[in-house]
């Protein structure tokens, strides 16, 4: 067995990801937030979705350094490992903000839903809409 920093030293570089729109369906993401959402809108590496009432839904493809920095966050995020999703997920959290961070092979992306005031609701969305795009790569 090996570690995914030498078995895989570059997830979230460019020329792997897909289109972050195309992963999710405005259809899923609705669904995954009981709230009607907005087609995507795609903003270089990120595709964010937005709902009434204001609910953001934000997918992103950090880039080698800034993935490296999620991976190893500062002592005021706690970080916690989401087990069975893609080869390596965590959950960051800084005060009332989580992230979902997942990688798998060469493709590393993050999740985040704003507008959301339950972590716990927050967390289990962003796992939900993680699994649907993980389907898709």
């Amino acid at each position: 067995m090996c570690a995914l920093v030498l078995c895989n030293p570059h997830p979230g570089s460019a020329q792997s990801n897909p289109d972050p729109c195309k992963l999710l369906s405005q259809a899923e993401v609705s669904a995954a937030t009981g709230t009607s959402m907005a087609e995507g809108h795609a903003l270089g590496e990120t595709c964010n979705w937005t709902g009434t009432p204001r609910v953001i839904v934000s997918l992103w493809y950090p880039g080698p350094g800034m993935w490296q920095a999620i991976r190893h966050p500062s002592a005021a995020v706690k970080q916690v490992p989401v087990p069975g999703l893609g080869d390596e997920a965590f959950y960051n959290t800084a005060g009332g903000f989580t992230s979902l961070g997942v990688a798998k092979g060469t493709t590393a992306f993050v999740l985040k839903i704003y507008g959301i005031p339950d972590p716990a609701k927050q967390m289990a969305i962003e796992k939900a809409l993680a699994g649907s795009v993980l389907a898709k790569m």
